[in-house]
């Protein structure tokens, strides 16, 4: 019997505080089998965008027709509660979509089958730190499916009017401190005081974890399996680089400029540049009408301390240890995965692919779309041993606090700590 309490999320810790039974081995069919007539497969995927439903949709029939075999697709408004769920009601889907942050405590838990080569064909047909997110022990446990990356838009229709070139831009923070003041001027002379902000950034541990954790900075504990280590002096010394960015009076946060996400302030003009994920290209060009190349452009993230600072965001397909039928799974999760299926996935969704050989065909010569997958080489995966959930809630808890001047960093940071340890210590 196991007791399952925390489920890590992007940006949040959800409680689930379900009992999983011990299963009995699972069965399957033979692993050689090419003709899956008459079996069924459910799989887990999650509601997104009405063009991740239309590549899902084409996937499946594309895979039905291939193999013989009925898909079932359960779709979860919130996979990370009702998954859990569906484990203790011994009623799990047979694959599933996986979030990198949450493999840790999913793997933990004993839930996962190790997958044999069948579901990925050779390790080294993908990018080895997406892989890696997903392995352990030597055991591959997910395949991963897609991953977006961070990269900073800039606006070049502004950039032209204020007299500045893209290659003026610094290619680090400490380079961005000195130089966003001036540039803030001359956005204030060129468009009036405080209509456009020159950059927007977010207060978020999800997009600041490369920053926090530079130099190897232990932020939590035991890799990341331990208590909150926010407050230590390695973290705070880190972290002094917002603190600076805030007092250049030339960043801010969407919610601070009246927007729902960057997209939405990029989108609407309200600042010149900011970071954001390769997941905002369709909507600045459906939804904005801007063009890449014309209207705007993307540039790598800026580094700190002379180490890259974009993050990998992925997803990847896991099968259920109690599945009974395994090589079917693992033959979804192959086509899933495979040139094809993967293919399907990036063009009609936005997202980047994991295979490196199938990087030229997904960028096809956009220069704005290579920025962004190009940072797969050295992208920080959002994923840090079990305990990232709690400690991402309570650095966003706390973080605006100091950085708004109500109390320091240091204070910031301790509080948070303390809510984190104690949400660690109450398996929450």
């Amino acid at each position: 019997m196991k007791t399952w309490k925390k489920v890590a999320l992007t940006g949040s810790t959800v409680l689930a505080v379900v009992t999983l039974a011990a299963y009995g081995s699972s069965t399957s069919s033979s692993t050689s089998s090419t003709n899956f007539k008459g079996e069924t497969l459910t799989i887990g995927t999650w509601a997104g965008s009405p063009q991740e439903t239309t590549a899902m949709n084409t996937q499946i029939k594309n895979f039905e027709k291939e193999t013989g075999a009925k898909i079932v697709n359960r779709v979860y408004t919130n996979i990370d509660q009702q998954l859990p769920a569906d484990f203790a009601a011994k009623k799990a889907p047979d694959a599933f979509y996986l979030n990198a942050p949450s493999f840790p405590l999913y793997n933990k838990e004993g839930i996962l089958k190790a997958l044999d080569s069948a579901a990925y064909g050779s390790k080294s047909d993908f990018y080895s730190n997406q892989l890696n997110a997903f392995s352990a022990n030597g055991n591959v446990y997910g395949v991963p499916k897609d991953v977006s990356t961070l990269a900073q838009f800039v606006n070049l229709d502004m950039l032209a009017k204020i007299g500045v070139k893209v290659s003026d831009i610094p290619t680090s923070y400490e380079g961005l401190i000195s130089w966003l003041p001036g540039i803030q001027a001359k956005l204030d002379a060129t468009y009036g005081k405080g209509k456009v902000v020159a950059f927007g950034y977010d207060q978020d541990l999800a997009r600041l974890l490369p920053i926090a954790k530079a130099g190897n900075a232990d932020f939590i504990l035991n890799k990341g399996n331990g208590n909150s280590n926010l407050s230590s002096s390695a973290v705070l010394s880190n972290l002094d680089i917002l603190s600076k960015l805030v007092a250049t009076k030339a960043v801010a946060t969407p919610a601070a400029l009246g927007s729902s996400n960057d997209g939405e302030a990029f989108g609407t003009n309200k600042v010149l540049m900011v970071d954001d994920g390769n997941w905002d290209l369709q909507t600045l060009a459906q939804q904005y009408k801007l063009t890449a190349g014309k209207d705007f452009t993307a540039i790598p993230m800026p580094t700190y301390k002379g180490e890259a600072t974009t993050m990998t965001y992925t997803v990847g397909w896991a099968e259920s240890a109690t599945s009974k039928v395994s090589a079917l799974a693992e033959k979804w999760i192959n086509y899933e995965t495979s040139n094809a299926g993967m293919k399907i996935d990036c063009e009609g969704t936005g997202v980047l692919p994991t295979r490196p050989d199938l990087k030229s065909t997904v960028v096809n010569g956009n220069s704005t779309l290579e920025v962004f997958a190009n940072g797969l080489n050295d992208g920080i995966p959002q994923q840090y041993g079990t305990n990232l959930g709690q400690v991402t809630t309570s650095f966003n808890n706390f973080l605006p606090n100091a950085l708004s001047g109500k109390i320091t960093m240091a204070s910031a940071m301790k509080q948070a700590d303390a809510q984190a340890n104690t949400a660690i210590k109450n398996g929450n």
